[in-house]
């Protein structure tokens, strides 16, 4: 007699989440760089990963509780990641354009200076 194994599967929308969750806090961290425009280059797609990974996490979790699969914890740090990338990056765009006025009397002192 053959026995068969019965082996769950990972759920896939719980692994993209995942790699998207972390692209987003890539991006994150990328945009905080003091390089000139990363804000403008990273903010935007990193919003985006972060949207979608939440998601998709929020979606696996439901396909996992109906369908027994596995990635619980993956779907779980997609959905927690992601939500705080946003959460961050919305965050820091406020107080970048709230500063804006601030910022622009600088760079016009220092430019005076000069």
């Amino acid at each position: 007699m053959i026995e068969t194994i019965s082996t769950s599967s990972f759920n896939r929308k719980a692994i993209i989440g995942f790699i998207l969750a972390i692209l987003a806090l890539l991006a994150l961290c990328a945009g905080i760089l003091p390089i000139p425009f990363t804000i403008l280059i990273c903010y935007p797609p990193g919003i985006l990963f972060g949207i979608v990974s939440l998601i998709l996490g929020l979606k696996a979790q439901r396909e996992i509780r109906a369908d027994g699969q596995s990635g619980r914890t993956l779907a779980l740090i997609a959905i927690y990641i992601g939500g705080l990338a946003i959460l961050a990056m919305s965050c820091l765009i406020t107080a970048g354009i709230l500063l804006l006025p601030r910022i622009y009397d600088w760079i016009f002192q220092a430019l005076n200076q000069m």
